[in-house]
Parts: C-alpha cells; structure tokens; sequence
C-alpha cells in the first residue's frame, strides 16, 4: 500500500469515527454535559485540570494551553 492510500485509509478511519460520534446522543450528551461542567467552572472561578501520560499528556497539556491563552482572553 502506498503512502497517498495509507493517508486515505487513515482518513476515513477518522471520518467514520466521527461519523458514530455523531450519531451516538449518549455521547454527544456526555460531551455536552462535560462542557456545562467546564463553563460552570469558569464562571465560578474555579480551576480545571488535564492530565495524561505520554502523548495524552501532550494533549492535556494542549487543552490547558488552549484554555489558559487563547480562550481565557478572547472569550467572555
């Protein structure tokens, strides 16, 4: 298999994927009561944390980046 198939096959891996996300409310209910839970946080004042080990610890630290920059100033 070459390289340009490879990136395809990875691709609609993810699409698909995102496909059962989508169609899943248990999930989407999940997500949606996770943000609450964070915008609850926030406003409150109070502090969320991410951790992880390995790469999911790049991603945690990812997230915090994102909401302590960007998010943090840019957004009420």
């Amino acid at each position: 298999m070459d390289n340009i198939n490879i990136i395809q096959k990875r691709l609609l891996e993810s699409i698909e994927l995102k496909k059962t996300i989508l169609e899943n409310y248990n999930i989407i209910e999940q997500i949606n009561r996770i943000v609450l839970a964070f915008v609850h946080c926030f406003k409150n004042g109070n502090t969320v944390w991410f951790c992880g080990n390995g790469g999911s610890a790049a991603d945690a630290q990812h997230l915090a980046a994102e909401f302590s920059g960007r998010y943090y100033y840019d957004r009420p």
